[in-house]
């Protein structure tokens, strides 16, 4: 039942493999350069992963391919002891130097980083001069005024720290669409493990597709006689920062990377009736119940009649037609005009991956891009796709390694060629073009 219906999300990722691949090689040697640094490490060695991670960001090459083969050291910066480490990455996706190094500190230091001027030296001050491990700690610190005599701090630092603490907090109410679905991976992989869980499926607004999501609900339907075991399994879930509350049919956590879980446990007969109030919205599902009111049944998360008579139903579909109502798809749940459309046979058909043939807007290495043309082109190929439009930042956009008309030239050569030797997939060549403060283009 678990799904990801209508949503092509996780074929492109799997499908995407060598570009996601690149990006988590650059952060990992990211991350060991911060910790390295945390720590109080000397400057050539933090440079050393620092440089590595730029090089390999920034190669035209494919990354992947040539740590594989061996030749990792022909990245420039990368040397015997970090070429074994991309080897041990590539084949085992970790580094255990790395998971050596994240062992020293809380986890729940990492989040200082998000404040604005606070860099390793000083988060290192906060951690070892106060104690502090988390922005929690630091808030209240600062409304101690404990930052005030600290050494490379003061007042005015003091009182930025705590203006970025208050709009961290309003933002972190929010999660992207992409963050959740990472979430829910990792989670389903733990459930599909759980003898007690017979099936499940993420609902709520991540479930409706919203761009940006509160929280994750996650309905599960026990297996006949597990269900205790299926509460003391969800209880001590890897992955859990914080368990905030434990009723009959509820576990309600706080997960790793501070988003709201919410599982809801049902039986059976109740799956389809929990899936569908799980999933709201709660102004549709208020005119979905009023539109089965007007009809004589009643509806709501447990129970399902017409007149008096319970109904036994095994799917949301089966409501629906009950209720005389074309399947409204969960990406359309958002109001009472959905139920209206329904009732006249008018719900859309939605688009989906086989409907998407080219991809515009694409950048590369030839600029601020994580991926070489080619490797974006293989991407798309796999992903089905028949274009792509290919459009690196112009020359006004330094910051970004734009592209000035001698090298925009070059790789109008290098796209020409590409296309010479495809019979049906095609690279559109552009360029995203600056407007110059004068209002003339930058070419």
């Amino acid at each position: 039942m678990y799904s990801m219906r209508r949503c092509y999300l996780s074929r492109c990722l799997k499908l995407l493999g060598k570009i996601v691949e690149r990006k988590e090689v650059v952060e990992a040697l990211e991350q060991i350069a911060v910790l390295l640094e945390l720590k109080g490490e000397d400057k050539f060695k933090v440079n050393a992963y620092a440089r590595a991670a730029r090089s390999i960001a920034t190669s035209s090459e494919n990354i992947i391919d040539l740590i594989k083969r061996g030749e990792a050291k022909k990245i420039p910066g990368v040397g015997d002891a970090l070429s074994r480490k991309l080897q041990e990455f590539v084949e085992t996706g970790k580094i255990d130097y790395l998971e050596e190094l994240k062992a020293l500190f809380p986890q729940s230091l990492m989040e200082l980083f998000k404040i604005p001027g606070l860099g390793p030296n000083k988060i290192r001050s906060l951690y070892e001069d106060l104690d502090i491990k988390s922005i929690s700690e630091l808030e209240y610190a600062c409304n101690e005024n404990r930052l005030i005599s600290l050494k490379g701090f003061g007042k005015k630092t003091q009182e930025k720290v705590l203006q970025a603490i208050t709009k961290i907090k309003a933002e972190s109410e929010y999660h992207l669409l992409n963050v959740a679905y990472e979430t829910s991976e990792i989670i389903a992989s733990y459930l599909k493990r759980i003898s007690g869980v017979d099936t499940f499926d993420f609902t709520g607004s991540f479930r409706r597709r919203k761009e940006i999501v509160r929280d994750l609900d996650c309905v599960i339907r026990f297996k006949s006689g597990e269900r205790e075991k299926l509460f003391d399994a969800l209880r001590g879930l890897k992955g859990i920062r914080e368990l905030k509350d434990v009723q009959n049919d509820l576990v309600s956590v706080i997960w790793e990377n501070g988003m709201p879980v919410e599982f809801i446990i049902v039986n059976r007969n109740d799956y389809p009736l929990a899936l569908l109030h799980s999933t709201g919205s709660k102004e549709f599902y208020t005119s979905l119940r009023e539109y089965a009111s007007s009809r004589g049944f009643t509806l709501n998360a447990r129970e399902f009649k017409e007149g008096r008579e319970k109904l036994k139903v095994e799917s949301e579909e089966e409501i629906f037609g009950r209720l005389g109502l074309q399947f409204i798809p969960p990406e359309l749940r958002e109001d009472g005009d959905s139920v209206i459309a329904a009732s006249k046979g008018e719900i859309p058909e939605l688009i989906t991956l086989q409907d998407i043939a080219g991809l515009f807007h694409v950048h590369t290495t030839w600029s601020d891009g994580a991926s070489s043309l080619e490797e974006m082109a293989e991407a798309a190929k796999k992903l089905g796709m028949q274009y792509i439009g290919l459009s690196d930042h112009s020359k006004a956009a330094f910051y970004a390694n734009g592209l000035d008309e001698s090298r925009l030239l070059e790789q109008a050569k290098l796209v020409a060629k590409l296309n010479s030797t495809e019979k049906v997939f095609h690279i559109f060549h552009g360029s995203e073009v600056d407007i110059l403060s004068d209002g003339s283009l930058d070419f």
